[in-house]
């Protein structure tokens, strides 16, 4: 199809109420491999309509005049959330909730199982609270209790129980998530790595409110299918593209993706200090590497064998040929200085200086026999970082708005010193890869990068959403925080919620368990299992279904978790999280009738921080779906091991 065309088909599928910028926004996230930018899809969109200035396609569609913005408001990056509708042949469904495993009752889940295979239910929706993390709570624990690894076992075994029982069902389970996008790379000991490629043995850079970076283990890694909304956040030296709701680091403070503005961008951190202490070079050594990267060579005779090994510089401007004496001179090491002829590739380049033998193969070595940065580079000091950013100013770079234009054919370069300015509060943005056009022979795939010492505002701030259909990627660490980096520009930013809300400092009570990918380690994928972000609200026809948590906030505890609900929802709404059966009917005043349900739990009714009483019951429920999506709630509570 040409875009003309997929811009007709997305037109008639949406239809002409809806605004142009939105259906151009939704049409390039699904289309992002034919058009450019959102605004390529938008011209599109307007040409069809014959609103395109100098742009008459033929068959331009009739449509009738949309509402307009008559006071020419800013333009909204509002989005609307949408819930997540089930499938219409997700249409008997066994509802469960809070069962807290390990701490499940065996008794109350086998009457709810056992319910569930003599109505042949289709789908099992699991609304909350699987799992318990009792040794990670921010409550009072009990060290004999079951460790993490214990529970996650527990869980995996139930988890394929289920599958057993339910061979043909589709299994939701309501669960949190904040991850990053396909293509996103995280910032390692190793450097920069893809969220794909990292392996267990991995150190990841996270930071504090002060910046100050280290390198640390993850808690888990997290991989999962999303479908929806993500944002593209982008500022002069950072961007990340993210879910909806993961937390973006804003100052001293996070705050949700879908809830930032424009205004907070510029307080997003984009460099940070590891505080290294001086690396065991000299200043001048480091200043001769970075010169013989940037503007040498090694050349190794091998007729002559390693002691006739020289590294040798074609140069012409004066600033450089200077600068590289001082340096030899202070070295001590003696150089020859000589006319090259302007012939070949050395017209541009009409002077040589070259030194031999033992100095040459001590560089050769410090530089690992490549001419590239070596690894050390990223654990020099901020001094020293200034003095490498001051040197590939004089070689490779050249002054451009207060800061530093630099070229290179080496990517290696690229990530090396890439890592060395984030981590010593210097600026840094890579460009990607060019087409060499700087009339040297070889011709090369250049990579371009901008270096700078200050911040500067003068940059273009954007968020953007676009519609994503992928896996996602995230990590769990100590810190709370991540340095990732997203097409050349890093960002130190949040990371995903935990495993459970409260897993933060506490490597000690999960690192017993073997498996480093949570999904892994509860075979999530193997057992068909759709994760679903907590967030999300999910409908089974007109039915809303949510855990509860998110309603029941603060002091607000009813004495009905059903009226509750309805009080805040005000709409045809299930819930769990207080384990209390509890039914609640209204008519309005046109007659409509709503409902709302709260769930029993299948857990422990006397948990330890309610050992003696407790409100709590045992319950589940089955929810009928027709096809208009009017629907039937059967609530049950187990009493005495009998259905009520």
């Amino acid at each position: 199809m040409t875009k003309t065309e997929i811009a007709r088909k997305y037109r008639q599928e949406y239809g002409i109420e809806m605004p142009t910028l939105k259906l151009a926004r939704i049409m390039y996230g699904k289309e992002n491999l034919t058009f450019k930018n959102v605004e390529e899809c938008r011209t599109f969109l307007r040409a069809i309509e014959g609103k395109a200035w100098g742009v008459k396609p033929p068959n331009v569609l009739k449509v009738e005049e949309r509402p307009k913005n008559p006071y020419n408001l800013p333009e909204s990056y509002q989005e609307k959330r949408e819930p997540l509708q089930l499938p219409l042949t997700c249409n008997n469904i066994l509802l469960i909730s809070d069962l807290h495993i390990p701490y499940h009752d065996i008794d109350a889940i086998t009457i709810a199982l056992e319910y569930g295979v003599r109505e042949n239910v289709n789908t099992i929706f699991i609304a909350g609270d699987l799992i318990d993390n009792h040794q990670v709570s921010r409550f009072e624990k009990d060290p004999h209790k079951r460790s993490v690894k214990q529970e996650f076992d527990a869980t995996k075994q139930f988890l394929r129980v289920l599958r057993q029982i339910f061979p043909d069902a589709e299994i939701y389970w309501l669960k949190g998530n904040h991850c990053y996008a396909e293509g996103t790379e995280v910032l390692t000991e190793r450097g920069f790595i893809d969220f794909r490629e990292l392996t267990a043995e991995d150190k990841v850079a996270e930071f504090d409110e002060a910046m100050n970076v280290r390198f640390s283990r993850p808690l888990s890694f997290l991989k999962r299918e999303y479908q929806g909304l993500v944002y593209d956040i982008e500022t002069g030296f950072s961007r990340q593209v993210v879910t909806n709701e993961h937390d973006v680091v804003v100052g001293s403070r996070k705050i949700k993706a879908q809830d930032l503005s424009i205004g907070n961008l510029r307080n997003i951190p984009v460099t940070g200090n590891v505080n290294n202490p001086d690396y065991d070079i000299s200043d001048e050594m480091l200043k001769l590497l970075v010169n013989v990267v940037c503007d040498g060579c090694f050349v190794l005779d091998k007729k002559y064998g390693a002691n006739k090994m020289r590294v040798q510089f074609k140069i012409s401007k004066e600033r450089k040929i200077e600068n590289l004496k001082q340096i030899l001179d202070k070295l001590g090491i003696k150089y020859s200085f000589t006319i090259c002829k302007k012939t070949g590739v050395n017209k541009l380049q009409p002077y040589y200086i070259r030194f031999y033998g033992k100095s040459a193969q001590m560089l050769y070595g410090l530089l690992n026999e490549k001419k590239e940065f070596p690894q050390f580079f990223t654990k020099l000091s901020k001094r020293q970082a200034e003095i490498v950013y001051e040197e590939i100013m004089i070689t490779d770079g050249s002054v451009k708005d207060n800061g530093i234009a630099w070229c290179t054919t080496s990517k290696n370069d690229v990530d090396i010193i890439h890592q060395m300015c984030i981590l010593n509060d210097l600026y840094f943005i890579s460009y990607g890869a060019f087409i060499n056009q700087s009339g040297f022979a070889n011709g090369k795939i250049q990579y371009k990068a901008k270096l700078r010492k200050t911040f500067s505002i003068n940059y273009s701030n954007t968020i953007k959403s676009q519609y994503y259909d992928g896996f996602v990627y995230c990590l769990e660490m100590p810190n709370g925080t991540i340095v990732t980096r997203y097409e050349g520009k890093s960002a130190f930013s949040g990371n995903c919620v935990r495993w459970e809300k409260f897993l933060l400092q506490k490597v000690q009570e999960i690192w017993d368990d073997p498996y480093f990918h949570l999904e892994e380690r509860l075979r999530l994928n193997e057992e068909r299992i759709h994760l679903l972000d907590d967030k999300v609200l999910v409908k089974a026809g007109k039915l809303c279904i949510t855990h509860g948590h998110h309603i029941f906030k603060g002091i607000f505890s009813p004495v009905s978790p059903a009226r509750g609900a309805w009080v805040k929802a005000k709409e045809n709404i299930v819930v769990g999280h207080l384990h209390r059966s509890s039914f609640h009917v209204e008519t309005d005043i046109n007659g409509q009738t709503t409902g709302s349900w709260s769930l029993g739990c299948l857990c422990q009714k006397l948990p330890d921080y309610q050992p003696l009483v407790s409100n709590s019951q045992h319950g589940f429920a089955h929810v009928i779906v027709d096809k208009n999506g009017d629907f039937t709630v059967k609530n049950y509570m187990i009493i005495n091991g009998k259905l009520h």
